[in-house]
């Protein structure tokens, strides 16, 4: 009887301990979590203490850590700038989590739908840097027809823009996956996505809904045709553009689509 009721009595302890949210889930050390809900002024080194938005994390993380970061929709609000999310080179950014997880495969980027949101007043949602991984995110809102105090792709990539910067080399080794591009508006091309003699693998995604001139869902160009922009198991669906391809736009490119 004695051993019994000591069961129950911890049993009822971690239950207790889950509802109330004091369990202590410990991330890995080269992790930085963001979570919208979290109270202000965390250091986003536990869900407890997440930052409450993906770029103070990126900020944070030096190449070769990641930013894990929680289910919720994410945007800067209403003020004029260039983008949502400035990627920084090595540090690799992931969505789909419930805030919880000690393990990035513990995710379930379905059920916890991660946004980040231009509101249609940004003119780039995210812009790419080189050896990153962009994963389970749905990017929209992006127009680069609103005018813009950036010099990054003027007119192009509403929702991600993959390029050279400030006249430096190319992007490299990027990858984009488990994303959907949807809503984005490019007045120049690249309505979902624009690369730019950059090499860029873009893997599960969808892109829906998303207008440009140029390439409504996606926009390759480069006179560097030996860098590779690789596109494989994406579903493109009712984007649209003036000219060059609803889906698709390549120029001078050696754009591969494969499934």
């Amino acid at each position: 009887m004695r051993r019994s009721r000591q069961f129950s009595l911890a049993a009822l302890f971690v239950i207790a301990t889950l509802l109330c949210g004091c369990w202590d889930y410990e991330i890995p050390v080269d992790v930085w979590v963001v979570d919208a809900g979290a109270p202000e002024g965390g250091d986003g080194r536990s869900w407890e203490k997440a930052f409450r938005t993906p770029q103070e994390a990126v900020d944070a993380a030096e190449a070769g850590e990641e930013v894990w970061v929680a289910a919720g929709t994410y945007s800067m609000g209403l003020t004029m700038n260039h983008c949502v999310l400035m990627m920084k080179e090595g540090v690799s950014v992931y969505g789909g989590f419930a805030g919880r997880e000690i393990r990035r495969d513990e995710r379930d980027a379905k059920a916890n739908v991660t946004v980040l949101d231009g509101l249609g007043y940004w003119h780039q949602v995210v812009v790419g840097a080189s050896n990153t991984t962009t994963d389970g995110f749905t990017v929209r809102g992006g127009n680069t027809a609103i005018p813009s105090n950036s010099t990054l792709g003027i007119g192009c990539g509403a929702g991600m823009f993959v390029a050279s910067l400030r006249g430096g080399s190319p992007a490299a080794n990027v990858t984009i996956s488990n994303c959907t591009f949807t809503d984005n508006f490019a007045i120049c091309c690249g309505g979902g996505l624009r690369v730019s003699g950059s090499s860029c693998r873009v893997v599960n995604c969808l892109f829906f809904g998303n207008s440009a001139n140029y390439g409504g869902g996606l926009h390759a160009s480069s006179a560097q045709s030996s860098v590779p922009v690789v596109v494989e198991n994406c579903v493109f669906a009712d984007n649209t553009a003036e000219y060059g391809g609803g889906a698709r736009c390549s120029y001078e490119h050696s754009a591969v689509f494969a499934n």
